[in-house]
C-alpha cells in the first residue's frame, strides 16, 4: 500500500544491486509511467528477466553495463544527461523531467518513484549513505546551496521509496503523515516488522508517532542522542501516523517475523562483588541509575 499508485504517477529506477522478487518487480514495471535503469541495473535487470521487462531509458556513465545488455535493450533510449552527479541522481531528474512534460495530463501531487534495489549491497556503507543522500534531496526538491557543481535542483519534488529486496525505505519531510499498510493476509499480533525513524537533515526537534510498540512522544531525535532504531510494528497495524518537525528516514522491512515478549537471554541481578558489580557502580555514578541489570553465572 506505501506503492499504490492510485492517486500519484510512479516511475521505476533500477539499481545496479540486488533487485526485488519477481512478483514485485513485475507489478512496478506494469504500473510505472516511466522505466528507468542506472547504468549497470540494466545487467540486474536482463540476467533476472532478459527482455521480458525493457527499459524506457538507461542512463550513467556506462562503465558498468554490457555490450550485449545495450544491445538487447536497443528500443531503450540511452544518455548521461549530467555529469556530476551518483548514476540514481540522474536517474531522478530524469522522472522529474518526464513529469514535468507530461504533468498537464498527470493528477496533481508530488509523483512517487519506485528505486529497486539493495540498500546495502556488497556491505558498502558509503554506497547506501550515497542512496539516502539522493532519497533526501529528491524528497526536498534539490540539494543545499553549498553543493557547488554537484548542485541538483528538480522542476518539481518527487516521493522516492526504495524498495530492497529486504526492506522500504522513504523520506518523510516535515508534516503530518499516514501510512497505509493495508493488512497482512493472515495477521498475528505475534508477529512483527521491524522499523526506524532516523534523522536524515540534521537534529528533528520534535517527532511523534502512533503504530509503533515503542512510539515517540514529542521526542528529539538526533545522532548522539535519541533514535528510532530496532522498532516494531504489528502485523496487525494498518495506518501509522507520524509527525515530525523536521525530515526524517523512515525505515520499515518487507516481512514480519514471529517476536517473543519474553526477554532470551540470561539477565538480572548480581550480588558478587566481581568486576561486574564494579561496572555497576560505574555505571550508577555516571547515569544516577541505581539499578543496573547484569548477566547471571551460565549455572543460574
Amino acid at each position: 500500500h506505501l506503492l499504490s499508485a492510485a492517486a500519484r504517477p510512479l516511475a521505476v529506477i533500477v539499481l545496479n544491486s540486488p533487485l526485488p522478487r519477481a512478483g514485485v518487480m513485475k507489478r512496478l514495471w506494469r504500473d510505472s509511467g516511466v522505466r528507468i535503469c542506472a547504468d549497470g541495473g540494466s545487467n540486474r535487470l536482463f540476467d533476472q528477466f532478459n527482455t521480458d521487462l525493457v527499459p524506457d531509458v538507461i542512463i550513467g556513465d556506462f562503465d558498468s553495463v554490457r555490450k550485449d545488455v545495450i544491445e538487447s535493450f536497443r528500443t531503450a533510449k540511452v544518455g548521461e544527461p549530467v555529469k556530476y552527479n551518483t548514476d540514481l541522481d540522474k536517474c531522478l531528474l530524469y522522472a522529474a523531467y518526464h513529469y514535468d512534460q507530461h504533468k498537464s495530463v498527470l493528477p496533481e501531487g508530488d509523483p512517487l518513484v519506485a528505486v529497486a534495489g539493495s540498500v546495502n549491497f556488497a556491505g558498502r556503507l558509503d554506497h547506501t549513505c550515497s542512496i539516502i543522500n539522493s532519497l533526501l534531496t529528491a524528497t526536498m526538491g534539490s540539494s543545499k546551496i553549498n553543493a557547488g557543481e554537484y548542485t541538483m535542483r528538480l522542476p518539481n519534488k518527487l516521493r522516492p521509496i526504495l524498495v530492497d529486496p529486504n526492506c522500504l525505505a522513504l523520506v518523510l519531510p516535515a508534516g503530518e503523515h499516514s501510512l497505509n499498510l493495508g493488512r497482512a493476509t493472515s495477521p498475528s499480533s505475534d508477529r512483527r516488522y521491524y522499523a526506524g525513524i532516523l534523522p536524515v537533515d540534521g537534529s528533528v526537534e520534535s517527532c511523534s508517532t502512533e503504530g509503533f510498540r515503542w512510539d515517540c512522544q514529542d521526542y528529539r531525535l538526533e545522532f548522539g542522542g535519541i533514535i528510532s532504531a530496532c522498532n516494531q510494528i504489528n502485523e496487525m497495524t494498518e495506518v501509522l501516523k507520524i509527525i515530525n518537525s523536521d525530515p526524517v528516514l523512515f525505515t520499515m522491512t518487507v516481512e514480519s517475523e514471529q517476536v517473543t515478549e519474553t526477554v532470551s537471554s540470561r539477565t538480572g541481578l548480581i550480588s558478587s562483588s566481581g568486576q561486574l558489580e564494579g561496572f555497576k557502580k560505574f555505571y550508577s555514578t555516571f547515569t544516577g541509575r541505581d539499578k543496573v541489570c547484569l548477566p547471571r553465572n551460565s549455572t543460574e
